[in-house]
Order: C-alpha cells, then structure tokens, then sequence
C-alpha cells in the first residue's frame, strides 16, 4: 500500500491537473512488478500466469511463436482444474518466500533499534498533516517542547 500511496503522491505532484491520466500506467507497472517479500508480482498470484499486454501479444503473433487461438484446446473444467494448480503453486511459494523475507526485515529492522520515549521540556519534531485533504502530503513541524509524557 505505501508503494501505491507513493506513486500517486508523485504523479499528484508532478502532475497536478492531470495525475489521474496517468494511473493505468502506474497501476499496471505494479501489477507486473514482483513484491519483494512474496518474491511474486501480484499479477501472478492473482490470475496464475505470468502477465502478457497486447504489444507481448502482437509480438507472439508476427515472430510466429504463436497463433491467436481460433478455438480452445481444452474444456473449462480442465482449465479452472490447471488454474487452481498454478494459484497453490504461487501461494505456497510466497507464503514460504514471506516468512523468509519477514524474518530478514525483522532482523535488519532491529539492529540497531533502541526504546524511544521523551521526557517533559524536551525538543521534538511533529509529524503534521499538511492543508490538503489528502494524507500522502505530511510534513514535519517543530521543533515543539514537550508538555507531558502520557
């Protein structure tokens, strides 16, 4: 979710009047992207095969490696059977990768993580909200003296 938040406060930015043109792009290239904790791109664990846009597409079929399919090679039971199969395979394989990845999160996260916690009169700086609507414009404000410690 932070990713998605990111790339649309950028293009939000970059492209006021006209951010939103530009979310197909964005939201396919995230589509395709593999997730570094599963290791899979969403596409994958969601449809079961890997994604192929038309230019893929056209491609396949003006190099000859393959036809448009005219009629179907197989019946829906033996598809949905195949599908089910392959969407085990990628659950399985980025349930595993996850529990891989969060422990090296959590390893590298804690390493050099300390207890936090501030005492009356003491200088900090406040995360706030800025004028717009939208929480993806936060800034930091301060420093701010603090009054008490709850």
């Amino acid at each position: 979710m932070g990713n998605v938040k990111t790339i649309v406060s950028k293009l939000a930015i970059d492209h006021p009047k006209q951010w939103h043109t530009y979310l197909p792009m964005a939201m396919w290239c995230l589509r395709e992207v593999p997730n570094e904790t599963t290791g899979v791109d969403p596409w994958t664990l969601v449809m079961g095969h890997l994604p192929r846009g038309p230019l893929a597409i056209l491609k396949e079929s003006w190099c000859g490696e393959k036809d448009l399919p005219v009629s179907f090679s197989r019946s829906a039971m033996e598809y949905l059977r195949d599908l089910h199969n392959k969407l085990e395979i990628a659950k399985l394989y980025a349930a595993s990768h996850s529990e891989h990845e969060e422990n090296r999160y959590a390893t590298h996260y804690n390493l050099r993580s300390r207890d936090k916690h501030f005492d009356v009169g003491e200088q900090v700086l406040i995360l706030m909200p800025s004028s717009t609507t939208s929480r993806c414009f936060s800034t930091r404000t301060g420093p701010a003296t603090v009054v008490e410690v709850r």
